[in-house]
């Protein structure tokens, strides 16, 4: 029966809600990943080590990230490395004394969300 109902509805949630059948909540499932908020650099446990945390998001199965030296000239952004949690990464080793700067992107099965600010950190 419920089978059907959803084949009449064609997704219409009013349609489906007056059939009297319970409905799952909205998904985020058919949504690309939103933009990282909050990224976070701080200094790793060794020289030449960063920790890179970010704001999680609910609709994604992993996270990429990237860096580069900052300095005048415009570098390019390095290889792109992937993550499931967004806490406790480390990223080494790095060049001491030298400005970094990082991005953060999700990814879901339905698309790849925008990076991230850059976020910065003299690396020690």
């Amino acid at each position: 029966m419920g089978y059907y109902i959803n084949g009449v509805a064609q997704g219409h949630l009013s349609t489906l809600l007056s059939s009297g059948f319970p409905t799952n909540s909205a998904s985020f499932g058919n949504q690309v990943p939103l933009k990282i908020d909050n990224v976070r650099l701080s200094d790793g446990r060794q020289s030449g080590q960063v920790k890179l945390e970010f704001a999680p998001q609910k609709m994604a199965t992993i996270y990429e990230y990237r860096y580069r030296i900052r300095d005048d000239f415009e570098q390019l952004w390095g290889d792109r490395f992937t993550t499931t949690s967004s806490r406790g990464n480390i990223i080494a080793p790095l060049e001491v004394g030298k400005f970094y700067e990082v991005q953060v992107r999700a990814v879901n099965t339905q698309g790849t969300g925008d990076w991230s600010d850059a976020a910065s950190i003299l690396v020690r």
